[in-house]
């Protein structure tokens, strides 16, 4: 019997990412490089697997019962550097270059800071995907009194204007040969709307084909 409060992914994550981790130990006996290499995989794509899974129960369930949101002071600065971190090894797979500015103004928030992140690395894993190599990536912070805004540009393909009306639609997407992870699956904007909205913030995108894309998060700085 799986205890309260705890899904079958989780069980099934904690699972496998054990038995790995011991293999990884040498529980079993010292494994060679190539053993290792295997391990590490395993551990990667459990990791990207239950993301995904938690990411389209997010989808499907949170129209029927709302985002529950966590609340506390989010500093948008170091949350936008810690989504470019997380985002930057992606990026060098293609020869990326992804800048980072974040203004005097950025300032911070209250609200649920996983949530927040998780809008800004998946925005930010989209621009990846569907830019090509060697291309750049921005992502920028400033804001007002009233809240903070969040720019992520790309100089890739951008998206042909019959096309645009659908991007915020849950697992729907724009084609493109080579797409993985959350955007293969068109997991990240609708989730990112789904979680800045429920922030009671907005977020708008602009793009046109050959002039690339920008995705613009608007979050209102909110009360404790």
């Amino acid at each position: 019997m799986i205890p309260g409060g705890v899904s079958a992914c989780q069980v099934v994550h904690a699972v496998v990412t054990e038995a790995a981790e011991l293999l990884g130990g040498g529980y079993a006996g010292d494994l060679s490089e190539r053993g290792r290499d295997y391990v590490s995989a395993i551990l990667e794509s459990v990791d990207r697997l239950s993301k995904l899974i938690n990411d389209v129960l997010d989808l499907t369930t949170g129209d029927t019962r709302g985002v529950a949101l966590e609340k506390e002071r989010v500093d948008i600065g170091g949350l936008c550097r810690a989504a470019a971190e997380t985002s930057k090894p992606r990026a060098g797979e293609k020869a990326q270059k992804l800048e980072v500015e974040i203004g005097s103004a950025a300032g911070h928030v209250f609200g649920d800071a996983r949530r927040l992140r998780e809008s800004i690395e998946h925005v930010l894993q989209n621009a990846i995907a569907y830019t090509d190599r060697k291309g750049r990536i921005s992502l920028a912070a400033d804001g007002d009194k009233k809240q903070a805004v969040i720019q992520i540009s790309d100089n890739g393909p951008g998206i042909d204007t019959e096309d645009l009306p659908r991007v915020f639609d849950r697992f729907d997407r724009v084609a493109e040969a080579g797409v993985r992870g959350e955007a293969a699956l068109g997991l990240g904007l609708p989730l990112t709307r789904q979680f800045i909205e429920a922030h009671g913030g907005t977020v708008q995108l602009e793009s046109a084909k050959g002039k690339g894309t920008t995705v613009t998060l608007t979050i209102p700085r909110g009360t404790r």
